[in-house]
């Protein structure tokens, strides 16, 4: 077949032909490809914000908790660490105007750095007064935490009430080699003081130890 391209009739209607099929292609694809449904897209983008900002969320109460973690433990050796803790609940009671009757360690719980370090104590009050203590105890800023609670009656014709209830420090305790230098370094502060004193007031000291070391004659 010949097809001479020009400025002819045969030319024309190939062209008409090809325009024609171009457009039915076109009609065609435009009826069997799905087009993207904008509505559907713009749920689709609010529902992954949606999802970042629940994961930042989680993100930052995590950073958070674990600050809190970090701020509530209590740092020291443990009789230290009791004495505090003691200063802290007789101040919280004083607080609440309860009667502190007793404060009682209980056997610490070590693992490894770290040491739970329990404490019953018996307390003498309103009810009212008794929730107040607990309430305070049991916060981040106390360091605090609460792990029984005993409540009796103690008199029958007020609303006085006895308490026992068990408390919870969680306590890092120092390195020992942290330990060993600080106890290392006050050894020889020591030995420097002494090698400072003076040749003659050394003598001196000497001769007395010597005098009081010799027995007294005896008139």
């Amino acid at each position: 077949m010949n097809i001479e391209i020009g400025d002819n009739l045969r030319t024309w209607t190939i062209i008409c032909a090809l325009l024609c099929l171009m457009t039915i292609g076109v009609a065609v694809a435009h009826y069997t490809i799905p087009s993207a449904d904008a509505k559907l897209e713009e749920r689709r983008g609010k529902a992954h914000l949606e999802a970042a900002i629940k994961d930042r969320k989680a993100s930052e109460e995590k950073l958070a908790a674990l600050e809190i973690g970090d701020t509530a433990m209590w740092e020291g050796v443990s009789e230290s660490v009791t004495s505090q803790i003691l200063q802290s609940v007789t101040v919280i009671a004083k607080t609440q105007n309860i009667n502190l009757k007793s404060f009682r360690p209980q056997t610490a719980v070590a693992d490894g750095d770290l040491s739970r370090n329990n404490y019953v104590v018996l307390i003498e009050g309103s009810f009212p007064q008794v929730v107040g203590f607990i309430r305070s105890i049991d916060t981040p800023s106390s360091r605090l935490g609460i792990s029984l609670v005993q409540v009796s009656a103690s008199d029958q014709e007020t609303d006085s009430v006895n308490a026992t209830v068990g408390i919870v420090a969680y306590v890092k305790m120092p390195d020992a080699t942290e330990v060993a230098k600080n106890e290392k370094k006050a050894t020889g502060s020591e030995s420097t003081t002494t090698n400072n004193v003076d040749p003659n007031m050394k003598k001196t000291m000497n001769d007395e130890e010597k005098s009081a070391s010799q027995p007294k004659e005896q008139k």
